[in-house]
């Protein structure tokens, strides 16, 4: 990853978030995806993104998440932390002319 320091300095409204995960479950080696709560034409979507940190808990049960409503909902049953690192990264999606990403 290149660190491109004037990205830091984007304000936070001009973001969207990315949730990535530090440990859990491992389909094919390596870790879950990460959870992209938005895409091109939603509201509030930014190709810059915002990167929080996944950890499940000791004792937790971890499996798949795919919305930010079952990472949130994870987090208040104590299974899971989230850390916001101050990472902003351009990450967007491409959607070809067909609408497909």
């Amino acid at each position: 990853m290149i660190y491109v320091p004037k990205l830091a300095k984007v304000p936070p409204e001009a973001t969207s978030p990315v949730y990535i995960f530090s440990n859990g479950i491992q389909p094919e080696h390596r870790f879950q995806g990460g959870v992209f709560p938005t895409a091109p034409g939603d509201p509030g979507y930014s190709p810059l993104r915002a990167l929080t940190l996944i950890t499940w808990k000791d004792g937790a049960s971890p499996r798949q998440l795919t919305s930010a409503a079952d990472l949130l909902a994870a987090q208040k049953a104590g299974e899971l932390t989230l850390q916001q690192t101050g990472i902003i990264i351009n990450m967007p999606f491409l959607q070809w002319p067909t609408g497909h990403r």
